[in-house]
């Protein structure tokens, strides 16, 4: 290894688990009242659990949640909306310009951080605050944040979903992470030279996301994710000129017979078009959707530590998005 520091980010992974019934366990302290809709925003690290708890509650949810980022609200952000922002630093600049839209519209907002200018303002409006704990990269904290919705969903009543069920859940995925990092010993060698596409079923999205960002940050190099059905009406038509690899991230169980059929038909069409690609399919599963959904997004952080190593890669430093930061400061 080029790098001498013990793998922070591995050791952080192996805390998955428990920082989901952590994050869960501080909601419950938290006063929400029942809503319609629940709107979560957050960019990076700090955004990826309202899309995955947006999956989670389309497939099993009473009410909606809507994940998203950036600068500015959605125009129909009311009184009735349940607003949750989620900033790890506590000073991401898009997510504090629609904190402060949200406050204006009169929204129930709620707020995770570890610090920063957003804890400064909850106190200030005296809102609903969950303490994250601080210490980490943001995208290393997905077990607390999403613990954390979890239990603000349920509290909501948007979803069903219990501290005992929590429990349960954080035992499986403990015991599970050992043979997760043996497993893809066999997929790490195939990616040499190649560009590399995440294929996820549609329900799953977030975890194509969540795959393809780790790699990004944690191994430094470009990905891209692609969605079942969708990429059939459309990405499929490009001609790839260079060498790929494709890994379809599948969960059968979950998966309709037409489902299974497309998938299988992709991978022909996709191999028949040039010699330059690869397909690879993993077959992840778990006791129900949420902890199938949770083991996906565990291994594709672990798929990340895996290449960072293999590229001789620290997985900790993010320096272009330094770079860029420090350059965003600078302009009037």
């Amino acid at each position: 290894m080029g790098y001498c520091k013990p793998n922070q980010m591995e050791k952080w992974i192996d805390q998955w688990g428990n920082d989901l019934i952590g994050g869960y366990r501080k909601s419950t302290e938290l006063n929400i009242a029942p809503c319609n809709l629940m709107l979560c925003w957050g960019m990076g690290g700090s955004g990826i659990g309202g899309r995955i708890i947006a999956d989670i509650t389309n497939h099993q949810g009473k009410k909606p949640v809507i994940a998203s980022g950036g600068y500015r609200l959605p125009c129909w952000v009311n009184r009735n909306v349940l607003f949750v922002s989620v900033s790890y630093s506590g000073n991401t600049e898009e997510t504090i310009n629609a904190f402060e839209q949200a406050i204006k519209t009169g929204a129930k907002v709620v707020v995770l951080t570890s610090g920063g200018q957003l804890k400064k303002f909850a106190d200030q409006y005296q809102l609903e605050q969950l303490q994250l704990q601080g210490g980490r990269a943001p995208r290393a904290n997905i077990g607390e944040i999403l613990g954390a919705l979890m239990g603000i969903a349920e509290k909501a009543h948007i979803i069903d979903i219990d501290y005992t069920y929590i429990q349960k859940l954080t035992e499986e995925i403990n015991t599970s992470l050992d043979q997760q990092f043996k497993s893809l010993d066999q997929i790490t060698p195939l990616t040499e030279h190649k560009n590399i596409y995440i294929v996820v079923p549609e329900k799953f999205s977030g975890v194509g996301l969540r795959w393809v960002t780790q790699l990004n940050e944690n191994a430094k190099i470009p990905a891209q994710t692609l969605i079942l059905p969708e990429m059939n009406h459309n990405f499929i038509v490009g001609r790839i000129t260079q060498p790929s690899l494709f890994i379809l991230v599948s969960a059968e169980q979950f998966e309709t017979r037409r489902e299974l059929k497309r998938k299988s038909v992709t991978r022909k069409v996709l191999l028949q078009e040039s010699k330059n690609i690869q397909v690879e399919e993993l077959k992840i599963s778990g006791s129900d959707f949420i902890s199938t959904y949770i083991h996906m997004l565990v291994w594709g952080d672990i798929f990340s530590i895996k290449m960072a190593e293999k590229l001789d890669e620290d997985p900790l430093p993010i320096e272009m998005i330094d770079k860029l930061k420090m350059m965003m400061k600078g302009e009037g």
